[in-house]
């Protein structure tokens, strides 16, 4: 008679076969799971940066308004502090004038009381005391000038000041920035890794797994 020959490859392909079905849900679920972890972690990490880009954006939006403020601070104190001095130097003309006339009077009265009037002597006279008026009032004037200038001088430093803080602020808020990315980019590098790492280690784990049902099932 003819002896019964077992099939032993169709036996371990069936045990193969029944040992996928049985092994492979469990680390595809394990897979998911993973994946599922890591893209909450990338969620929360890209939440994370994009508020501390905003919270940049928010303190550099303050920092220029408030630079904005005292530029026009600095401009409408400017125009008054120049248009006070213009005020005084007016109200100095003003009064030096009317103390001339009432001295160049006195004067005239006195020289012509005594008969001088039209003497060389009172000529000099009239003409020291309109020189010393005028010697006088252009050092007032000179020294009016002299502070609507450094008013003027201190307020362009100061606009020039507060032009160089807006820029350094926007060079502070763009270092910021391209920190927050590096770090999210980092994290989503070393996220990256893990999931070949995980894959890797699943795997290795599945089919260790499927040979060990296999032979059970192929026993």
């Amino acid at each position: 008679p003819k002896l019964a020959k077992f099939d032993v490859m169709g036996n371990f392909n069936r045990a193969r076969s029944s040992a996928e079905q049985a092994v492979n849900p469990l680390y595809e679920k394990y897979l998911r799971d993973f994946l599922a972890k890591q893209q909450i972690q990338k969620e929360n990490k890209s939440g994370e940066v994009s508020l501390r880009k905003q919270s940049n954006a928010m303190e550099l939006a303050q920092t220029l308004a408030e630079s904005g403020v005292n530029r026009g601070r600095t401009v409408e104190d400017t125009a008054a502090a120049i248009g006070k001095l213009t005020e005084q130097e007016g109200q100095m003309q003003q009064d030096t004038g009317t103390a001339f006339d009432t001295d160049r009077r006195a004067l005239a009265e006195d020289i012509a009381a005594r008969g001088m009037t039209s003497t060389g002597i009172a000529g000099g006279q009239m003409f020291d005391q309109q020189n010393m008026r005028n010697i006088s009032e252009e050092r007032q004037v000179k020294e009016f000038n002299n502070q609507r200038e450094a008013k003027k001088l201190f307020s362009m430093r100061t606009l020039e000041d507060l032009a160089r803080g807006d820029e350094n602020a926007k060079a502070v808020t763009a270092q910021k920035d391209t920190e927050a990315q590096f770090d999210l980019d980092a994290y989503l590098r070393e996220l990256a890794a893990d999931e070949t790492q995980f894959r890797t280690e699943n795997e290795v784990k599945r089919l260790g797994d499927i040979n060990s049902q296999a032979q059970v099932f192929e026993r």
